[in-house]
């Protein structure tokens, strides 16, 4: 496999830069794996704690039969996102439980700005404790470095799934 077909960029520069560029993103990382843990235990204050001020969602389903253009779920801005999950427990609604696995596959740092691409699945455990496949897709993020902690400016989730067994207001 030649290296222009891997998903991971090559290592450029001195091997003093490989260390902090490491560590930014492992701090990236973490912040993938909380998010997927805050959703999973709908800890939505501090799941939307995790996006910075301006930040924005997506949740878009790619799809052949329309040409593979994209199709719009859910876009919102933080203030919209926050309104949103406040009232979840108002609505009725899917009592199962969600668990994420996701596994960020590129990371590019430049400075106070980052993107990556992650892969997900997001298994759904029914109250009568049947477990399947909910969802399937991946993340395509960009973040920004302030004070020192990273932050989504965007957090988009691309689904690969496009018959969801039940419905979801929640984030993906």
């Amino acid at each position: 496999m030649s290296s222009s077909s891997l998903p991971f960029p090559e290592r450029k520069g001195p091997p003093g830069d490989y260390l902090s560029t490491a560590e930014e993103k492992e701090a990236i990382r973490d912040l993938i794996q909380n998010t997927a843990y805050l959703l999973d235990h709908e800890q939505f204050v501090d799941y939307m704690n995790t996006f910075a001020d301006t930040s924005t969602y997506e949740m878009v389903v790619r799809s052949r039969e329309i040409g593979g253009r994209e199709n719009v779920w859910l876009r919102l801005d933080k203030p919209d996102m926050m309104q949103l999950l406040s009232e979840v427990n108002d609505q009725v609604r899917d009592e199962g439980e969600r668990l994420h696995l996701v596994s960020p596959i590129n990371i590019e740092v430049d400075d106070e700005e980052a993107s990556c691409q992650s892969n997900f699945a997001v298994f759904r455990t029914s109250t009568a404790g049947e477990s399947n496949v909910y969802a399937v897709g991946h993340y395509e993020d960009t973040l920004v470095k302030r004070d020192g902690k990273w932050w989504y400016a965007k957090h988009r989730a691309v689904i690969h799934t496009r018959m969801l067994e039940i419905s979801t207001h929640l984030p993906i």
